[in-house]
């Protein structure tokens, strides 16, 4: 070997020496920050899967608890104002006949619910005939007393509690809860009054028959339409949430309204002419029950007619101020659709106390401030009509 192949060897050597020395230098550096990256992502990995354990912890500990501590019927304030109170001394008293312990205010309020109690219930009546009497009663009767205004509680206990339900017969949802739950006490019909996750409405849970079902009085006043009349859990999770590991569940469709009063029918141009009907006839409410061999073609087929029929109702003046809605129930492998309607009848202005020249003066206002707003009523024609110019009409629908 050479002096210069030598010399070359030796450089050669070097240099794979020092660039051995520096992968090992720099590899090593390198597992060294990835190992530290890891150990960084461990350690957070496992400070959330603990902060998860911990609200899976406080979950479980605080099953049955509402937005202000552990979950009760009584004593719980909705909306920040009305307070759901006991009923149960006022229904002990009609039932015992003993009223010593009652406040005047209380006797008074017992002596106007026995008197309901005495008109609406009939001898030999069930717990669900007296149940729905009740609920008939309370959604019918209990309206704005007539005159220039309503009749306005003097106070807000006035305003949720049986006292002034009875006495003033308007009040806000807590009023309704605790009336309809004191009428079911005096009659020994288990009744809790129920509050949402957000504490700002409350409703009933009534046990019929051994089974529980929620009933909203306050969502059907001044309707009657039954749409809210002993729903089953699923009916009433599509309008509320609330304690479920608190308040029983509904374990039975028995005593169902829907399913109670639904018609079984597998014919969609049947449940048209059905619906048709019952906006004819000034009716409010009926349900269908469709089979489940006629498959979910049916029940798709229902939910786009009952959309069209609201859209009609939304352009027709002659139907201004109707509510029209419905709901679904799977019942086995069977479809209940239950549709309500309410009606929200204009005051009339003869009522009002007004005199012509009153009334001649809002017509100038309006005339004068809102005459350049179109309205449907410049639309003249019908549902067929208004497809045909597709949705260019003027005055189209407003539902």
């Amino acid at each position: 070997m050479s002096k210069s192949t030598k010399v070359l060897f030796a450089v050669l050597t070097c240099i794979l020496c020092v660039s051995v020395g520096a992968a090992i230098y720099f590899g090593h550096r390198y597992v060294s920050q990835l190992s530290g990256q890891l150990d960084e992502m461990q350690t957070g990995l496992s400070k959330n899967l603990s902060a998860l354990q911990s609200r899976v912890d406080a979950l479980a500990a605080n099953a049955g608890e509402g937005p202000s501590g552990p979950t009760q019927e009584n004593d719980v304030t909705i909306a920040g104002d009305y307070v759901v109170r006991d009923t149960a001394a006022i229904a002990e008293a009609y039932r015992t006949g003993k009223t010593d312990g009652l406040s005047d205010k209380d006797k008074e309020t017992l002596d106007m619910a026995s008197a309901v109690l005495k008109e609406i219930i009939k001898d030999g009546m069930s717990d669900y005939d007296k149940e729905l009497a009740v609920y008939e009663w309370m959604t019918s009767s209990l309206q704005s007393d007539s005159g220039l205004l309503p009749l306005v509680p003097t106070t807000q206990a006035d305003a949720d509690n049986p006292y002034g339900v009875l006495k003033h017969h308007n009040a806000v949802c807590v009023g309704y809860a605790t009336t309809f739950r004191l009428f079911m006490q005096m009659m020994d019909i288990p009744c809790m009054v129920v509050h949402n996750t957000e504490a700002y409405h409350t409703w009933d849970l009534v046990q019929i028959g051994g089974h529980w079902y929620h009933t909203d009085i306050y969502s059907d006043a001044g309707a009657t339409n039954y749409s809210h009349f002993n729903r089953v859990d699923q009916m009433q999770q599509m309008d509320q949430t609330w304690d479920t590991a608190f308040f029983p569940a509904t374990d039975s469709e028995e005593y169902c309204y829907a399913v109670m009063n639904a018609v079984t029918e597998s014919d969609v141009s049947k449940i048209s002419a059905g619906v048709r009907k019952l906006l004819d006839e000034g009716g409010d409410y009926l349900a269908y029950r469709i089979p489940g061999d006629a498959g979910d073609h049916t029940a798709v087929m229902t939910e786009n007619l009952l959309n069209r029929i609201q859209s009609v109702l939304g352009m027709a003046p002659s139907y201004g101020g109707t509510e029209f809605a419905w709901q679904w129930l799977p019942v086995g492998k069977d479809y209940v659709v239950s549709v309500a309607v309410r009606r929200f009848n204009a005051p009339d202005p003869a009522d009002s106390g007004l005199t012509e020249k009153d009334l001649a003066a809002l017509d100038d206002m309006m005339q004068n401030d809102y005459g350049d707003i179109e309205t449907d009523e410049s639309y003249e024609g019908t549902y067929n009509n208004w497809n045909d110019c597709d949705g260019g009409c003027t005055g189209g629908p407003v539902g």
